[in-house]
């Protein structure tokens, strides 16, 4: 029985929903068979046996690269293995460490991560729950996405690319855009007057539970109550909730909207008279259930 000649002009091409490879040779006269073997620089190892002149290769590693050689055999008879061929992995590794952080006065949220093996750019995609999407594309590990929505709570994600495949989607990052301290609170249905005697309140923090917000800030000498402004961060914020509150310097609020951006403020009262608001505290409540 005569030897198989070593394949020739070994070829692959990227398959991207498997993250695999296809190899193709040039028909081998007398091969009853051929054997593939790849090995990555990681140590991964994958064997594919074949009796036409193509094999698949599926769920590589991600951001590897591969050598691979192929021989032919008919009988006991085996040839020498082919040149060796090296290529990249076809969809790179998900982006990893994202971080997102929101600039409150210009509405613009900064996104950065690790730079991916295998990877010549980024798509970044900032989606609210109805469906609405900012994007930013980068060949660098950092994007900007402005214009974000007052009051809306956004799903921040990144995947990249080699210019051929895509990976899949790092894990979702969830931000809100609240604006910076410095909101025009509107207080509606109080008469008090105000007054320099009362010292300003000043918020400690302002925290979400599920529906609700926990309020804290530091108590006043000389107040006897404090009144507590809860709005929704709009272009005009309407007020959603004013409390009194006696002898406590803390307070949950319920029952409000799911995913949504309010601001709190809260000033000291002493009988009629009224200290001036504190500078607001955003938070972002969580969704029902």
């Amino acid at each position: 029985m005569k030897t198989p000649c070593v394949p020739q002009n070994v070829t692959v091409d990227p398959v991207c929903d498997s993250n695999g490879v296809v190899a193709s040779w040039s028909p081998s006269l007398v091969a009853e068979w051929f054997s593939l073997m790849a090995t990555a620089g990681d140590g991964d190892v994958r064997t594919c046996r074949s009796s036409t002149n193509n094999c698949t290769l599926s769920h590589l590693n991600c951001g590897q690269i591969y050598n691979l050689s192929i021989t032919a055999s008919a009988g006991n008879c085996t040839s020498q293995a082919s040149q060796q061929l090296s290529f990249h992995t076809a969809v790179p590794c998900e982006p990893q460490n994202m971080t997102v952080e929101v600039q409150c006065d210009t509405r613009t949220a900064n996104i950065s991560w690790l730079q991916s093996k295998g990877s010549l750019k980024y798509f970044t995609s900032a989606q609210t729950p109805k469906g609405d999407t900012l994007h930013c594309d980068t060949t660098g590990t950092s994007c900007s996405i402005s214009g974000l929505t007052c009051g809306m709570l956004y799903n921040f994600t990144t995947q990249s690319s080699d210019g051929t495949c895509n990976s899949s989607y790092s894990v979702p990052i969830q931000k809100g855009a609240a604006p910076c301290p410095g909101l025009n609170v509107i207080s509606s249905g109080n008469n008090s007057t105000s007054t320099d005697d009362l010292n300003v309140p000043e918020l400690k923090s302002v925290h979400a539970s599920g529906r609700s917000l926990l309020v804290e800030w530091t108590p006043v000498v000389g107040a006897q109550a404090y009144t507590l402004i809860l709005t929704q961060d709009t272009p005009s914020p309407p007020v959603v909730n004013t409390l009194t509150l006696y002898q406590t310097n803390q307070a949950t609020v319920s029952e409000l909207s799911e995913g949504t951006v309010y601001c709190v403020s809260v000033a000291a009262r002493d009988g009629s008279q009224q200290s001036a608001y504190s500078r607001p505290l955003c938070a972002t409540t969580g969704l029902a259930g």
